[in-house]
């Protein structure tokens, strides 16, 4: 079953940690190995931790869908160069290690493995990471700070007049985005969104498309009805399916994992998590409850269960700027006149002014051509078949996430209230 390789994944972490001190002599490849995998799992965890913890900062009205990871992964290019009370309270904030050494490891290892798959596979699967870092020109970068861009970001900043220029800046940026995003992220910055007075701008994107492992039929879509939080009943597209998938009923929500397809073993293993609550109008109680801590149980514990699933198709595209709910999370010197650069340049007075962060995420029947791989791994499973499936009706608001199985790493989080408004 799926979280029986999950979970062997992480004993093979504590062996490994085990090994370290009970063998007298381990050679330079094991040890790098072990340091890039805990480097790996500890970067992991903090942004989970960070993703729960904007998620409960970000307005609990309506749809909503973002990115932590890609926020996570971009600011870091901040953190970098951030000192004294900046360097803290983004530390703080994004439960950043210590180290910025291992931090920039950590997420280099993660951004390869989940940029495994090449161009060619991009039919059945495309994971793009779109993460940049502007700055105004004239600004005397330091040698180590673009040692550090290169060595652990691929040198993903940039050198841009928003003082001389902004307009050919603003297009600048967007045409940047839309071309790592594949077209689908346009326009992120607006006409207002960078003035003269700007001297760094933060842009995240991320960008996902995979096929199911257990794909819909679109001959079984048809409209069922969607309570939503204020009571309105009204009718969504909704797919519907039966398949072996891991399925968890916890005391406040039922929890289903719908996988998307796995081209080759050693690659990422990306899925969605359903998380339903068990009363209509519970979402936010749900919310209130949600932990990093929590989600990982939860995740551990999916077993392979017969499930009769019917969920609504939905599409969100969502634009933000996240310098509010950062402040709200304790960074405030990272946005003021205080702020603390050092190690990025000498020149006084640089700080953040923007963290700009657009999202497009759709979800439909998208996969119904690798029908004949699904039912092959679908087969293997060794299990009980129960009498009748377990039905899972998604006919009330959920939460929702992305994640990537190997590491646990949450890509994408969000929550559906209304599925026929994007």
């Amino acid at each position: 079953m799926k979280h029986i390789f999950t979970k062997t994944w992480f004993k093979l972490v504590i062996l490994g940690w085990i090994s370290l001190f009970s063998l007298p002599i381990q050679s330079e490849e094991e040890k790098t190995s072990h340091d890039e995998l805990n480097e790996r799992l500890l970067v992991s965890q903090g942004a989970n931790a960070f993703a729960v913890d904007m998620y409960n900062q970000l307005p609990p009205t309506n749809n909503l869908c973002f990115s932590p990871y890609s926020i996570f992964s971009s600011f870091a290019m901040a953190y970098t160069g951030a000192d004294e009370n900046t360097h803290k309270e983004i530390s703080t904030a994004f439960h950043y290690p210590p180290s910025v050494d291992k931090l920039g490891k950590g997420l280099a290892e993660l951004n390869h493995f989940f940029t495994f798959y090449p161009s060619s596979a991009s039919d059945e699967i495309r994971v793009r990471v779109a993460n940049s870092l502007w700055i105004q020109t004239n600004f005397p970068l330091l040698p180590s700070y673009k040692e550090s861009m290169k060595k652990y970001f691929n040198g993903t900043f940039r050198v841009i007049d928003f003082k001389g220029q902004p307009e050919t800046a603003r297009a600048t940026i967007n045409a940047w985005v839309k071309h790592h995003t594949f077209g689908k992220i346009i326009d992120i910055l607006h006409s207002q969104a960078i003035d003269s007075s700007t001297r760094m701008v933060l842009v995240s994107a991320l960008y996902l498309k995979a096929k199911w492992k257990n794909p819909f039929d679109p001959h079984l879509t048809t409209q069922q009805p969607f309570f939503t939080e204020d009571g309105v009943v009204q009718t969504a597209l909704s797919m519907t399916q039966t398949a072996y998938l891991p399925y968890l009923d916890t005391p406040e929500a039922a929890v289903v994992e719908l996988p998307y397809i796995l081209s080759r073993k050693e690659g990422p293993e990306f899925s969605m998590m359903i998380i339903l609550p068990h009363q209509k109008e519970a979402l936010r109680e749900v919310e209130k409850g949600l932990t990093a801590r929590k989600l990982e149980e939860w995740r551990k514990n999916l077993e392979n269960t017969k499930v009769l699933i019917t969920i609504p198709k939905f599409k969100v595209l969502q634009s933000s700027n996240l310098k509010d709910i950062l402040e709200k999370m304790g960074m405030h010197t990272p946005f003021s006149e205080q702020a603390n650069f050092s190690k990025i340049t000498e020149f006084k007075g640089l700080k953040i002014g923007n963290v700009l962060h657009k999202v497009y995420l759709s979800m439909d029947e998208n996969g119904s051509e690798a029908a004949a791989a699904t039912s092959i791994s679908m087969n293997v499973t060794s299990i009980l078949e129960p009498k009748a499936p377990m039905v899972f009706q998604v006919d009330h608001p959920f939460i929702y996430m992305i994640y990537e199985k190997k590491t646990g790493t949450i890509l994408f989080m969000g929550r559906v209230t209304d599925p026929n408004k994007s």
